[in-house]
C-alpha cells in the first residue's frame, strides 16, 4: 500500500510502494481546492473520497485527507527518467485539463456550497441556501453582511472583505443568538440577522446624541442624566444580543472593551475598559453605576495560563469573546468573591503571543472567565474581567444591595 503524507511545514511527500492510495495532512492555509490542485486531482473526486468530512469548507491543520487513487500513467510519469520529462509533462497537463473539466461540470450546488473560493455576489444565494459566506470571501455580499452586523451592534468597516474581524463579529452574533458559532454566514444566520434590526434604528429618535462609541474610545456620559445613561446603555445591550431584565431590582451588566496590548504597563495590564450595572427599583426609578475595569489578560501570565489553540505545544492566553452571557455570584478559594458564567464560554486566543487578539483563533474557556478583584496597579487577570480592589468592593456592594442578584445577564462589547 502506498501512503503519501504531506507534512504541514514542508508540503513534501514521502511514498512507500504498494497499491495506489494516498493521504494528505492538512497544513495551515490549506483548502480542499488547494489540496486538489497540489495533487493533480479534481475537487469533486477529492470531496467524494472523504465522506467523513461533513463540510469541506471546514478542515483543520493536522487532519488527514484521503487522496483519490492516481492512475498508473500518473505514477509512471512521477518516476520517469530525465529524458522522458517532456512526455511526463504532457501527461500531467492532460490530467490537469481533465481535472479542470471535471470541476467545471460539477453541479452548481456542489460548487456553491463546497468550494472555499466561491464568491456569491448577493445575499439571495445565501438566503436560498445555495451558497455561504466564509472567511476569505469578498464582494458586495460581504459588504451587505458587514452592514447587517453593524446594525446589530458590530463596528466593522464595510469594505466587502471577510477577514478576521468580520468572522469574529459573526461568531459573536451567532453565539449571542444561540446559533452554532462557526463564523460562516448560512441561510439560518442570515434569517436571524435580517429579522433583528438594531435597537438604534428602532429608537433613533430618542437615542442620546451626546456620546459616541468611536473606535477604541469609551463613550462620554458625564453630561447625561441617569435616565439617559440607562436608556443609552440598555440600547447598547440590546444591540449586542443581550436582553434587559426590567423586573424590580434585577441587575444587568455591560462591559465596554477598548482593545489593549497585553504587554501594556510592563505586562501588568490596565483598567481602561468600563463595567456598567443597570437596574430599576420597585418604583421604576432607574439606576446606573459605572466602574473602571479590565476585560483582557495581562502578559505577566503568558505561557502560564491558557489553552493550546494551534497545537504548537504552547499555552495561548485567552479573553472572553464579545457577546451575551449569564453570570452568577460564587466564591473562589484564591480570589474570594467572584462572578462566574453559568455555561461554558468561548475565548479568543493569542496564538503568536504578541499581546493582541487578532489571530482568528478560538478555544473553549469552560467557566473560567470570571469577574473578580484585581490589584491596585496590576489587573491580576489571566483572561478574566477585573477591577481594582476599591472599584470591585463598590461593584460587589451595588450588586448585592437588594439581596442576592441570582442569575445576571452580562453583555461584552468590543469598541474597535
Amino acid at each position: 500500500m502506498t501512503v503519501t503524507r504531506t507534512t504541514p511545514t514542508t508540503n513534501r511527500s514521502t511514498t512507500s510502494t504498494g497499491n495506489e492510495s494516498a493521504t494528505h495532512t492538512v497544513a495551515k492555509g490549506d483548502t480542499m481546492s488547494k489540496i486538489a490542485n497540489q495533487n493533480n486531482v479534481s475537487l469533486k473526486d477529492l470531496i467524494e473520497s472523504n465522506p467523513q468530512i461533513k463540510d469541506p469548507s471546514l478542515i483543520k491543520p493536522g487532519q488527514d485527507i484521503n487522496l483519490p487513487a492516481k492512475t498508473q500513467t500518473s505514477a509512471n510519469a512521477t518516476h520517469a527518467s530525465t529524458h522522458e520529462s517532456a512526455g511526463a509533462a504532457s501527461v500531467a497537463n492532460a490530467e490537469t485539463a481533465a481535472n479542470a473539466l471535471a470541476s467545471n461540470i460539477a453541479s452548481d450546488a456542489l460548487r456553491r456550497n463546497l468550494m472555499p473560493n466561491y464568491q456569491p455576489q448577493n445575499l439571495d444565494e445565501v438566503r436560498a441556501s445555495n451558497a455561504q459566506l466564509i472567511k476569505g470571501s469578498r464582494g458586495p455580499a460581504v459588504e451587505k453582511l458587514q452592514t447587517l452586523l453593524n446594525k446589530n451592534g458590530a463596528n466593522l468597516a464595510t469594505d466587502g472583505i471577510f477577514g478576521p474581524k468580520t468572522e469574529a463579529a459573526l461568531m459573536g452574533y451567532q453565539q449571542s443568538r444561540g446559533l452554532t458559532a462557526a463564523g460562516i454566514l448560512d441561510s439560518g444566520t442570515l434569517k436571524k440577522l435580517e429579522a433583528n434590526p438594531s435597537a438604534s434604528e428602532e429608537n433613533s429618535a430618542t437615542a442620546p446624541r451626546t456620546t459616541s462609541s468611536s473606535k477604541g474610545v469609551l463613550p462620554n456620559t458625564s453630561e447625561m442624566t441617569t435616565d439617559q445613561k440607562f436608556d443609552y446603555y440598555a440600547n447598547v445591550i440590546e444591540q449586542n444580543g443581550g436582553r434587559i431584565n426590567n423586573k424590580p431590582d434585577k441587575r444587568n451588566l455591560l462591559a465596554l472593551r477598548v482593545e489593549t496590548d497585553a504587554d501594556i504597563n510592563g505586562g501588568k495590564g490596565a483598567y481602561d475598559d468600563r463595567m456598567v450595572m443597570l437596574w430599576q427599583d420597585e418604583n421604576g426609578t432607574k439606576h446606573v453605576r459605572e466602574y473602571k475595569a479590565n476585560t483582557e489578560p495581562s502578559a505577566q501570565y503568558r505561557n502560564r495560563y491558557g489553552e493550546d489553540a494551534d497545537g504548537d505545544g504552547k499555552k495561548d492566553q485567552g479573553r472572553l469573546m464579545a457577546g451575551s452571557y449569564e453570570y452568577q455570584i460564587g466564591h473562589s478559594s484564591t480570589l474570594g468573591k467572584v462572578m462566574r458564567p453559568t455555561e461554558s464560554t468561548i475565548a479568543e486566543r493569542d496564538t503568536n503571543h504578541d499581546g493582541l487578539f487578532n489571530d482568528n483563533a478560538f478555544a473553549s474557556a469552560g467557566k473560567s472567565m470570571l469577574i473578580h478583584s484585581g490589584g491596585t496597579s496590576n489587573t491580576g487577570s489571566a483572561g478574566c474581567q477585573t477591577m481594582s480592589p476599591g472599584e470591585y468592593d463598590r461593584f460587589w456592594s451595588d450588586l448585592n444591595a437588594s439581596g442576592g442578584p441570582g442569575k445576571v445577564g452580562y453583555t461584552l462589547v468590543n469598541l474597535d
